[in-house]
């Protein structure tokens, strides 16, 4: 009891003096000496990520790697990355760190991301056009399901692509969806869109507008009394069970599903790209998390490959569109091969290929047919060769898909070919 009377009288603890205790390398010896580290510089130009450099952690076997060698290597990293966004030639620049154990298992995380400052204007960012059905939605959970995510993930996918969301985080954070409502064309924009196609099922637009109102009205609300969960769980890396256990002991059956959610919106909440989101949600899958958390990373992966962009990045360069739909139907399919660098893009076809990504794989089978029916040239190389990738393509797309993307696959094939022979027709 004197000593603790004498820490405090001199303004101490033992808690403090721990905290000022120097950090000894022999404290976390496995980390340092059984994973490999490697980072990929990634740099963004004209809305493309490519990879800029890959530097590794250089250890030499015949010592220990200790923490002054991996502050060493983190300083040379962050500032080859801080050189090339001051180089005035890149938009953005990212650093990975890849950490492979000596049994393989690999994670990824990132931990440099910024922007270059002044250069070109960013673009407008406006409501995108979708063309798909579009079905009423009751309730704020059909809002919240796969289907209307996959909506929203369209019309809003160039600011949701700025602010690096997927629709799930938006819906279930009222500080994204009070940041969205600030740009209220916008908002207006995506609405009509979404209108005007259930009022082909019934109903006017009118009608349709409005009860798109209440129920985004009824989302916020419930997104803003979620804000108000202090002892909301939160999610731990590597726990994913345990936070299962404490959602379930602290809410109902029905509501566990949208808590979870907005524990993941909070968890990623911040400047974590979506590349990052879906490391997370494939490292967190490939540990055979609870049935309802499984369906949840899921759908939070299929929304992070709502954009392009992150699927352009995961296929890396492809020489034309058809090569692009041949690879992107491999991955769908769980199949292929990926290159040296690609770790989500490998952890994707290997839970693919397991069934653990249903959602992922009907929307990456979406994104094919989408592409494929759409009059973008299959080649570079003019119309012969045109003609010969067509044929080729539809083969391939025909024998990797499921069952019902056959017809869809076949009807865009037929429909590129009388495009073809329509051209053929004119120009004869």
């Amino acid at each position: 009891m004197l000593r603790a009377t004498e820490r405090r009288r001199r303004g101490s603890s033992p808690y403090a003096e721990r905290r000022r205790a120097p950090f000894r390398d022999d404290a976390m010896p496995q980390f340092f000496e059984s994973r490999k580290l490697r980072y990929e510089i990634h740099k963004q130009w004209e809305k493309r990520w490519e990879i800029a450099e890959i530097i590794n952690d250089g250890r030499e076997r015949n010592r220990p790697f200790t923490r002054s060698d991996f502050e060493a290597v983190e300083r040379q990293v962050l500032a080859a990355a801080n050189a090339l966004l001051n180089s005035g030639e890149v938009d953005a620049v990212r650093v990975l760190r890849e950490r492979e154990r000596d049994d393989g298992f690999l994670t990824t995380s990132e931990i440099f991301f910024r922007e270059a400052s002044g250069g070109r204007p960013e673009p407008p960012v406006t409501v995108s056009r979708y063309d798909g059905a579009v079905l009423p939605c009751v309730m704020p959970n059909d809002l919240y399901a796969r289907p209307a995510c996959k909506v929203i993930g369209a019309l809003l996918r160039s600011y949701l692509d700025k602010h690096c969301l997927t629709a799930l985080e938006l819906l279930h954070f009222h500080p994204y969806i009070r940041k969205l409502n600030d740009s209220y064309s916008l908002v207006q924009g995506a609405i009509h869109q979404a209108a005007t196609a259930q009022a082909k099922i019934g109903g006017t637009v009118k009608e349709r507008a409005a009860a798109l109102h209440a129920l985004i009205a009824a989302a916020e609300s419930k997104a803003r009394d979620a804000m108000a969960e202090k002892r909301l769980p939160v999610i731990e890396e590597g726990a994913i069970a345990a936070f299962v256990e404490r959602i379930a002991a602290r809410y109902p059956e029905a509501d566990r599903q949208f808590y979870m959610a907005v524990a993941l919106a909070r968890h990623f909440q911040g400047s974590q790209s979506l590349l990052a989101k879906l490391d997370f949600a494939l490292e967190a899958l490939a540990g055979e998390p609870p049935r309802e958390m499984a369906q949840l990373l899921d759908e939070l992966a299929a929304g992070c490959l709502d954009s392009s962009q992150l699927v352009m990045d995961l296929l890396g360069h492809q020489s034309n569109l058809a090569e692009a739909l041949t690879s992107l139907a491999e991955l769908a399919a769980g199949q292929g091969e990926t290159t040296s660098g690609a770790a989500a893009t490998a952890k994707l076809r290997s839970l693919i290929a397991a069934g653990r990504l249903p959602v992922v794989a009907e929307g990456l089978w979406d994104r094919i047919v989408r592409e494929f029916s759409r009059g973008r040239p299959l080649s570079r190389a003019g119309e012969k060769r045109e003609w010969d990738l067509l044929l080729q393509t539809a083969d391939r797309l025909e024998a990797a898909c499921p069952g019902e993307y056959k017809a869809a696959i076949g009807e865009a094939a037929k429909l590129r070919i009388r495009r073809i022979r329509d051209a053929a027709l004119l120009n004869g």
